[in-house]
């Protein structure tokens, strides 16, 4: 458990320091690689970058990096090595470290010449510690002339960009995990898929950050007949009766049952990793409370049906919450032509569903469903 907790914050630290390097070029055009022969390289520097939260320093604890840095050296001279690491206690040590103690019985692997070469191209830095270099690294963003509450959001762009960098390239595609700070900037300018993960959180506290999430995008009075679809992904901790409170919150919100008429339209829900059987107690339970919903099966073993989930709210079928059972019954509906605005607001713990589709789209990262609430 703390392995997989340290490795997957030694990576977002990793990530880190590669938007750091990307956007502190002169160059906008110049590549900055992501995870090809070594953490990060470019055309005249090679870097290895390590966060060891829980390990105190010793020369030996960087041996294998400093190997392989050398590996590399040997091969190209021309470029500058670098080992940017941070441990939890130093131990009194300095940058200044022989390459000797480093490499300690491995040491006469290499001639004398190889590592004295090697010494004039090596920088040991000793890093800043993970939430230090998030500091960092937003106020780098600033500089690109944002105001802080953007360069948080935008942080969390550029970090989803680069991840999926790695992610969707396999090792023999990884001339493709490169990004230059033109690629980040055009980014920043073009995208619409707003992501809130928890740097916001972290610079601005719950209470921030639940508040901007509901004044941005949460706060309109104006009911309109834009197409809401909602993304949640839940923990299987909900019980029955919070999903409902959480159906008909949102509902509640963005239709509105008048005396003679209604306003707004019915929004739509997935929820993501619900239990079947849950799914099916909730639909009971909204029968029970008569809010009257849609959810594209209108009789027993009928297939599912696009135009019944998708036909419109009414004054005389008063449908106020309309619930999607599928991710493929998902893509049907957010793909259907409502000649109208559609909307998707996904809430996610672990990440957003992709979505290859030209449409407003906002992503927020929760802890748990009952933050909804605080949101909305």
């Amino acid at each position: 458990m703390d392995g997989g907790y340290y490795a997957i914050k030694g990576f977002e630290y990793q990530i880190d320091k590669n938007i750091l390097e990307i956007l502190k070029e002169s160059d906008i055009n110049k590549a900055i690689n992501i995870e090809q022969n070594q953490d990060i390289d470019s055309i005249d520097f090679v870097m290895q970058v390590k966060y060891k939260e829980a390990t105190k320093f010793t020369p030996s604890t960087i041996k294998e990096p400093v190997i392989q840095l050398i590996e590399e050296h040997i091969k190209n001279n021309s470029k500058q090595y670098i080992l940017y690491c941070y441990f939890k206690d130093f131990n009194g040590y300095t940058e200044s470290i022989s390459i000797d103690s480093i490499l300690g019985s491995s040491k006469t692997n290499y001639t004398q010449q190889q590592k004295t070469d090697f010494e004039k191209s090596f920088k040991l830095n000793f890093a800043p510690q993970y939430d230090i270099q998030l500091e960092q690294t937003i106020r780098e963003i600033q500089n690109l002339n944002y105001n802080e509450d953007e360069s948080i959001i935008y942080h969390s762009r550029a970090s989803n960009f680069l991840r999926n960098l790695v992610v969707d390239n396999s090792p023999n595609q990884i001339s493709n995990r490169t990004c230059t700070k033109k690629d980040l900037i055009e980014l920043f300018k073009n995208d619409r898929k707003v992501i809130f993960e928890n740097s916001f959180r972290f610079f601005k506290g719950e209470d921030s950050y639940f508040k901007k999430m509901k004044k941005d995008f949460f706060t309109s009075n104006n009911v309109d007949k834009a197409i809401k679809i909602f993304i949640i992904e839940l923990d299987g901790s909900e019980n029955t009766s919070d999903i409902v409170l959480l159906l008909k919150t949102i509902s509640e919100k963005y239709f509105k049952q008048l005396t003679r008429d209604i306003k707004g339209e019915a929004p739509f829900f997935f929820f993501r990793n619900i239990d079947p059987q849950k799914t099916i107690d909730v639909k009971e339970q909204l029968v029970e409370a008569k809010l009257l919903f849609k959810d594209g099966y209108d009789f027993l073993n009928s297939k599912f049906n696009l135009t019944s989930i998708t036909s419109k709210s009414s004054k005389e079928n008063r449908i106020s919450i309309k619930l999607i059972n599928s991710e493929t019954e998902l893509n049907q509906v957010i793909n259907y032509n409502f000649n109208t605005l559609k909307e998707v607001y996904q809430f996610f713990k672990s990440k957003p569903i992709v979505i290859n589709l030209d449409i407003k789209e906002t992503n927020i990262e929760i802890q748990n469903s009952n933050e909804l609430l605080k949101i909305i």
